[in-house]
Parts: structure tokens; C-alpha cells; sequence
């Protein structure tokens, strides 16, 4: 059999075929017969395979600028990328962080109603969506009705709830939450969410320990108290003039049965003022916490014990920082009324009040 009988007419779909003939024979007229398929083949694929990889790093790169025009608040900018990422990827058009970020471009370039709609097709009000577009959704309507009631609050919570599928430990929904449920008398659900919120922001110490206190858990109402002192020492020393803080502060003492501390902190804070009202609020608050630990020492004392002399003082010193404190002078009367020497004291308490018209009848 001679040469030409020996080779296969080439077919090009024959290729595969004939390169396994070159490698079974080495003989170079099979590969050679099948160079025009392979040149066809690489001249069609290569092409297409480059631009597949130069479409991708073109997306990708679109991408990057889009998100950080965005990020930056560039939304004319954000818009333009936006074109050639659908022009090149139309896919991206279905992507929820995509949409989302399309959103906001939206409303940055004054496209409010069209932003706000894309916002409300990616997080519904009747089932759950995307979570940041949730949490943005929660956001506006907070900013429209901050008391977070009424059907509103409903839809509110919804959105919360949402935004916390993609984000289970963001501080500000669970701070958010917390205090809805407050407001709405549900306290458990209050603690439940604050608990987390307070991590990030210890000024939530306070809350929670009112909370606590509020369900019956001294223990726990105790530790928050501590954890609330220690944070609001903090942020008297870097904005000494909080007297919001200073007044919490003082509470705070209190609870934790530092009646000394307490009255201090409030002495500080009413050297610290010249405001009126600011000063009458903290006046107020002295002559209420005399009062309230007088009721405490005779609460946990007898009639004829000589810590009924350390109450009739506390009302007294009530009486000093507000003359008319009518529940102060009622309890000065009803120690009168009593056997013993803190009796005597009273009566006689009662008679200067009497004469320096705090009071006009015995």
C-alpha cells in the first residue's frame, strides 16, 4: 500500500480523529492534514474567549467606580457608570446590592419618587427583602413620625426586622428596636434588643437598668447602674457641661444607695449653670432626694428611733433648696404627731415655718 492510499481524505470535523492518529504513528502528515482546523479553530475561540475576559475586567472595574461614586455621594458620576455596567452586563440590572445602590444615585440626583420605588421593590412591606434597603426604608419613616406609633410603627418594625436578616447585630436597629418596644410597654423585647445595642454604645447602661428595674430584676438592675456610672464619669470628663448626664449620674448614685454622691453630683451641676430653668429643674431634684431618703430611713426605722431625727433633717434640707415642698411639710407634721424627741423637733420646725410663712397652719 503506497502513500496515498495510506492517508484519510481530511474532513476538518476530522481533526480529534487525526491527531490521535499522530500520536498512535508520529507520523507528521496526520497532524499537518488537521494545522488548517486548528488555525480556523484558535482564529474563531481566541477572540472570543479575550473578549469575555476583557468584558468581565471592564465590568468589574465599572463596578468598583459605581460603588465608590456612590459611596462618596457622586451620584452624577454613579449615573454614568450605571449606563455602561447595564450597557456591558445586563445581569447587574437583578442584583440586589446593584439595585440598591441604583437607588440611592436616584434620590441623590433628586429622583426621589423613582430611588424610593426601587427601594419599596427591594424591601416590601409584606415580606422580607433586601436588608440594607429595609434598614433605609425604616430610617425615612422614622425621620416622617420619630414616636414610631400607630400603623406606622408597624411598618417600621417590619422594615427593622428586615434590615436585621442581612445584619443581625447592627447596633442601631436593635437600638432602634429596643426603643419601640419600650415605648409600647413591651419592656422584655426592650431588654432583649438594648441588650445588644448597649455594646457599642455604653450610654445605654442607664436605660437598661430602669428597664430592669421596671421588671423586677434587681440584680440586674444593680450590675447596669454600675456599668452607667462608669460610663457617664466618662463623658462628663469629655464634655463637662452635659448636666443631662450629670443629673443621670446622680440617679444612677442614688440606686445604687450613694445618697451622698447623688447630692454631690447635683450640687456640682447647679454651680455649673446659670440657665434658670436648668437651675430650678436640679433644685427640684435635690429637695426630691432629701425627701426620698427621709422616706427611706423612717421606712426602715421605729417611731421612737433616734433615726427619726436623721429624717426630719433630710426634710429640712428638702425645705432649704424648695420652702414650699408641700410633701416635705406634711412629713414633718406627721413626725409631730409622733411620741419621742424627733416629735419635740418637729414641732418646733413646724412653729419657724409658721412664723416665716412657709406654712399657715399647724
Amino acid at each position: 500500500m503506497n502513500e496515498t492510499t495510506d492517508r484519510i481524505p481530511f474532513r476538518p470535523r476530522d481533526f480529534f480523529d487525526r491527531r490521535s492518529y499522530y500520536w498512535q504513528t508520529r507520523q507528521w502528515h496526520y497532524l499537518k492534514q488537521g494545522l488548517p482546523a486548528i488555525i480556523i479553530s484558535c482564529v474563531i475561540l481566541i477572540p472570543i474567549l479575550l473578549a469575555g475576559f476583557v468584558s468581565s475586567d471592564k465590568a468589574e472595574r465599572y463596578r468598583v467606580a459605581f460603588n465608590r461614586a456612590v459611596n462618596t455621594q457622586n451620584y452624577e458620576t454613579a449615573y454614568l457608570f450605571r449606563q455602561k455596567l447595564e450597557s456591558i452586563s445586563g445581569e447587574q440590572a437583578e442584583h440586589a446590592e446593584f439595585r440598591f445602590n441604583c437607588a440611592l444615585a436616584d434620590i441623590g440626583r433628586g429622583q426621589v419618587k423613582m430611588g424610593v420605588e426601587l427601594m419599596r421593590q427591594l424591601a416590601p412591606s409584606d415580606s422580607l427583602g433586601y436588608g440594607p434597603a429595609h434598614l433605609w426604608l425604616a430610617k425615612k419613616q422614622i425621620s416622617e413620625n420619630p414616636s414610631i406609633s400607630g400603623p406606622n410603627g408597624t411598618q417600621i418594625v417590619h422594615h427593622l426586622k428586615g434590615a436585621l436578616q442581612s445584619d443581625p447585630k447592627n447596633q442601631t436597629v436593635h437600638l432602634a428596636l429596643g426603643h419601640y418596644y419600650h415605648h409600647n410597654g413591651n419592656q422584655a423585647k426592650a431588654v432583649e434588643h438594648l441588650g445588644i445595642a448597649v455594646e457599642g454604645q455604653p450610654q445605654l447602661h442607664f436605660v437598661l437598668a430602669n428597664l430592669h428595674e421596671s421588671l423586677g430584676d434587681q440584680e440586674l438592675s444593680k450590675k447596669h447602674f454600675r456599668l452607667a456610672t462608669e460610663s457617664m464619669l466618662q463623658a462628663i470628663a469629655d464634655q463637662p457641661q452635659n448636666l443631662e448626664t450629670r443629673i443621670n449620674l446622680s440617679v444612677a448614685y442614688n440606686k445604687l444607695g450613694n445618697f451622698s454622691e447623688a447630692v454631690r453630683t447635683l450640687v456640682v451641676a447647679l454651680e455649673e449653670t446659670e440657665d434658670e430653668a436648668k437651675r430650678a429643674e436640679i433644685i427640684n431634684l435635690l429637695s426630691t432626694l432629701y425627701l426620698a431618703e427621709s422616706d427611706r430611713i423612717r421606712k426602715e426605722s421605729k417611731p421612737d428611733s433616734p433615726h427619726y431625727a436623721t429624717s426630719l433633717m433630710l426634710l429640712s434640707k428638702a425645705l432649704e433648696f424648695a420652702p414650699n415642698n408641700e410633701d416635705a411639710i406634711n412629713r414633718i407634721a406627721e413626725i409631730a404627731a409622733l411620741d419621742g424627741m424627733a416629735s419635740d423637733k418637729a414641732i418646733e420646725t413646724l412653729k419657724k415655718l409658721m412664723v416665716s410663712g412657709q406654712m399657715t397652719a399647724m
